[in-house]
């Protein structure tokens, strides 16, 4: 697990956290992400949850980050607090 603040972020770091998670702090609140990265490509999708049931897993969760090595694309995966069931 790796922590940084939101005015220190780089492409190179994002680069070197590939596959790892990654806590962005931003105005003292911390925000959790996995990024994919790929060497050449110009596209971006970015990946939310759906509802997620906290008694059968526990925060951070990151749906659909196994994805990431399959999309030709750079892959942010968020976890998004908010979406409880």
């Amino acid at each position: 697990m790796y922590n940084i603040k939101s005015t220190d972020l780089t492409l190179d770091f994002l680069r070197m956290v590939e596959g790892n998670e990654v806590i962005i702090n931003h105005n003292n609140e911390d925000f959790y992400f996995k990024f994919d990265i790929k060497k050449f490509s110009d596209k971006l999708v970015v990946h939310t949850n759906g509802a997620v049931n906290y008694e059968k897993k526990k925060p951070p969760v990151y749906q659909r980050s196994s994805w990431g090595k399959k999309i030709n694309a750079h892959c942010i995966f968020i976890d998004d607090r908010i979406l409880v069931t």
